[in-house]
C-alpha cells in the first residue's frame, strides 16, 4: 500500500510539473514578442480587458507614431475612434489583458488632450 501511495504522489508531481510547464510556455514573453504598428488592424474593435493584437504593437505605436503636439485630427486617423473619452477630454484605447498568472491585468492607452493637440500618452494597467 505504501508503495502505492508514493507512485500516485510521484505521478501527481509529474502531472503538476507538466501543468505548471504548460502555463509558463502560454504566458511566456515571447507570445507578447513586440511587432510594428499596422493601423488597420489597430482600428479594428476590441473589448476591453480582452487579449489584442494592439498588445504587441503599443511599443512601436509609442516610439515611433505618436508624438506630443500633433493634432487629434491626425491620432484619430491614425488610430481610429477612441474607445472611451473621460471626463477631462482624454482618450482611451483598449489595448489588451495580461494573464500574469494570479491575478490579471487589463492594459490601455491613455492619450492626454490639450486645446485639440496631443499632450501626453501613458500605458495603463490596471487590475
Amino acid at each position: 500500500m505504501r508503495r502505492w501511495l508514493i507512485r500516485l504522489m510521484g505521478l501527481g508531481a509529474i502531472i503538476a510539473g507538466i501543468a505548471l510547464a504548460g502555463t509558463v510556455a502560454l504566458n511566456s514573453p515571447s507570445k507578447h514578442r513586440p511587432s510594428t504598428f499596422d493601423a488597420a488592424v489597430w482600428k479594428r474593435p476590441v473589448r476591453s480587458c480582452a487579449p489584442s493584437p494592439r498588445g504587441t504593437m503599443t511599443s512601436d505605436l509609442m516610439s515611433k507614431r505618436l508624438r506630443s503636439g500633433m493634432s487629434m485630427r491626425r491620432v484619430r486617423d491614425l488610430l481610429g475612434a477612441p474607445d472611451e473619452v473621460t471626463a477631462g477630454g482624454g482618450w482611451v484605447y483598449f489595448v489588451d489583458w495580461e494573464d500574469t498568472g494570479f491575478l490579471g491585468t487589463c492594459v490601455s492607452l491613455a492619450l492626454y488632450v490639450d486645446g485639440g493637440r496631443l499632450a501626453g500618452s501613458e500605458i495603463d494597467r490596471a487590475d
